[in-house]
């Protein structure tokens, strides 16, 4: 970690500030440390360098506080992505919408991203359970 504030400190305008920071989260997590993984997101958020990864930074604090029980919270940093970036985010979304008790959104989020799975040769399987969770059947759209 020491060598990851290094770079922070001394580059800290720089792609390889960003992608260190958001290695640090993933470790803090890894470590079960949610608070200085949240602290690592919120730099990347702060120091944004593109859009791209501003979005990924925030779809991954939406998932820290939606894994501390807080769906609404989830929900609310989820829509400061923007339209065009959550779109890359849909089983994210659903997984909030699952918390917040919407289950026929959660069902239309799943699906989406299911499609999106299926269309990269990924294997959706895991999206067919969180829909069969919500009492759906995962086959029909």
């Amino acid at each position: 970690m020491e060598t990851g504030e290094a770079i922070l400190k001394a580059y800290p305008d720089s792609s390889y500030a960003r992608l260190t920071a958001l290695l640090m989260a993933k470790l803090a997590v890894d470590e079960g440390q949610p608070e200085p993984a949240k602290q690592h997101l919120q730099w990347v958020i702060d120091h944004a360098g593109s859009d791209e990864v501003v979005a990924i930074a925030r779809a991954r604090m939406a998932q820290l506080v939606l894994a501390g029980g807080d769906a609404e919270a989830a929900l609310t940093l989820f829509n400061q992505i923007g339209k065009d970036g959550s779109a890359a985010f849909p089983e994210l979304k659903g997984d909030i919408l699952a918390g917040l008790g919407k289950t026929e959104e959660a069902a239309q989020s799943y699906a989406q991203a299911q499609q999106l799975l299926a269309d990269s040769g990924a294997d959706p399987r895991l999206l067919e359970l969180k829909i069969e969770a919500l009492g759906r059947d995962p086959a029909s759209k």
